[in-house]
């Protein structure tokens, strides 16, 4: 398998972990669930988001000087594109322009800014 198609397995496989959190409290807000289950439901995602920097430290580390770069590129551009797109919604979300969105459309809007940031630092090296 070569380095590039075993690097985009590792990356699909970390998202669709991630998203497969993230619907975890979506379905279960569908069902009639108890407090238990509920309780049981919140604390599994929790567990699973606190494993991401130590996972993404851990690919980081083993990546070579050029990939860290491009991964720290995508990153500040995650950080500050993220974070004034989340802040214009809040915006707009208060002076009732749009409607009120979820804080599970925060961790979508910051991937999305991560993966087009990585597209823009990478581009140069091919």
């Amino acid at each position: 398998m070569s380095k590039s198609l075993l690097y985009l397995s590792k990356i699909f496989t970390g998202l669709s972990l991630f998203a497969a959190f993230l619907l975890i409290p979506v379905v279960a807000s569908q069902m009639s669930f108890g407090f238990g289950e509920r309780s049981l439901l919140a604390v599994l995602p929790v567990l699973g988001m606190s494993l991401i920097y130590p996972v993404v430290r851990y690919f980081h580390q083993r990546a070579d000087e050029l990939q860290q770069q491009i991964h720290l590129r995508a990153c500040l551009f995650a950080v500050c594109s993220g974070t004034s797109t989340l802040a214009m919604l809040g915006i707009l979300q208060e002076l009732d322009f749009i409607a009120g969105l979820s804080f599970l459309h925060a961790p979508v809007i910051l991937l999305a800014c991560w993966g087009l940031g990585l597209m823009l630092a990478d581009r140069g090296h091919h």
